[in-house]
């Protein structure tokens, strides 16, 4: 992101020439990734108006080394000239800094924590800001997801794993697709702000249900069992059924293992339906965020259900079985009263959330 479109996007983004001065000076210095980071933080946190104590207003950073690839490279050259290491440089490559830095551009002074389950890291992030929530210990909890940077060594690790798409032409990812062709790691940001109902009493997609199950394993295999309780939990959680579903958002890596046992579990949960729910997958259209794949697919779904479509899922010509696949062009859909959104990640770590319409449960907003 170039310096100009930066500071635009700052601009456009913050409520006072204040506030931007602060949030441009904050990203003056970062990288591409770290600052459309921030700018999805500042979209996310513009969504609201605070009506609370920023002692109040918490902060949840789904990461999992998100930047491994100069981390990779640090380290590297650390060994080499162990006297050259500089406290700053280093520090600012872990996880937790990105706390420290929307803080610092934000404001807010409430409870900040970071979630590294992986591919999963962001719908476990927004659990645990609702629970926060819930708990009565936050009014408000900003959710980001900043951009992974894979390395050399992890791209080398998703290929011997044979998950790396094998596709080089338009739609590399084919979620549910015989070829399985395999993901492709793109750094992507995300973030929302998830508040009290009582702070909103109107507008904004409700964030209605979370759930999530750890199958025990230190693999990257799925296990079709723990998926579908993941995603019992959460409908359980929006005091919903799975005949209330209207669309699923799925998790959907265009993998062999991961497509199958999604499709199975979703077969299972849903089979019985005479009309089953619509199905699509964004990764077909972004690629694969890893860290950043939950909010991303969430924001995507609050979009789809305020605007009243469905996006296709590019590279799905041959389907492993025959569901209710979102078709392959963009279409209107009319009213979506409730959204399931799928994350499953390596170590058995899945994590399910129920987003609804507005005026459709009580539970919490999603902005």
């Amino acid at each position: 992101m170039a310096e100009s479109g930066f500071r635009d996007s700052i601009e456009k983004l913050c409520a006072s020439s204040e506030a931007a001065g602060r949030a441009a000076c904050t990203g003056r210095r970062l990288s591409t990734p770290l600052r459309a980071t921030l700018v999805a933080a500042l979209e996310a946190w513009g969504t609201v108006e605070l009506n609370t104590k920023l002692d109040r207003v918490g902060c949840i950073v789904a990461a999992n080394n998100h930047q491994d690839s100069t981390l990779e490279a640090l380290i590297r050259q650390d060994a080499v000239s162990p006297q050259i290491v500089t406290p700053g440089r280093r520090l600012s490559r872990l996880d937790p800094w990105i706390l420290g830095l929307l803080s610092r551009a934000l404001g807010f002074r409430g409870y900040g924590s970071v979630i590294g389950t992986q591919s999963a890291a962001s719908n476990s992030a927004v659990a645990v800001a609702v629970a926060m929530i819930r708990a009565g210990l936050l009014d408000y909890c900003l959710v980001v997801a900043p951009a992974f940077e894979p390395s050399e060594s992890f791209l080398a690790m998703c290929s011997n794993l044979g998950i790396l798409s094998r596709v080089t032409d338009s739609g590399p990812i084919r979620p549910f697709d015989n070829s399985h062709a395999g993901t492709v790691p793109v750094p992507l940001a995300a973030a929302v702000m998830i508040s009290n109902p009582a702070m909103e009493p109107s507008g904004g997609i409700r964030l209605s249900g979370v759930g999530g199950c750890q199958h025990p394993t230190t693999g990257a295999e799925p296990d079709l069992e723990a998926e579908i309780i993941t995603m019992k939990l959460a409908l359980a959680d929006a005091g919903i059924g799975p005949e209330d579903i209207d669309y699923v958002n799925a998790h959907a890596t265009g993998t062999p293992q991961g497509d199958s046992c999604e499709a199975s579990a979703l077969r299972n949960l849903f089979g019985r339906r005479q009309m089953p729910p619509v199905i699509n997958a964004t990764k077909a259209l972004l690629g694969h965020g890893f860290n950043a794949a939950g909010l991303v697919g969430i924001v995507a779904s609050a979009l789809q259900i305020n605007n009243g479509f469905l996006h296709s899922t590019p590279g799905l010509t041959s389907p492993i079985e025959e569901f209710s696949w979102a078709p392959k062009s963009t279409v209107r859909h009319g009213v979506v009263s409730h959204a399931l959104c799928n994350t499953f990640a390596f170590f058995g770590v899945n994590a399910s959330v129920v987003l609804s319409a507005p005026d459709t449960t009580e539970n919490g907003y999603v902005s």
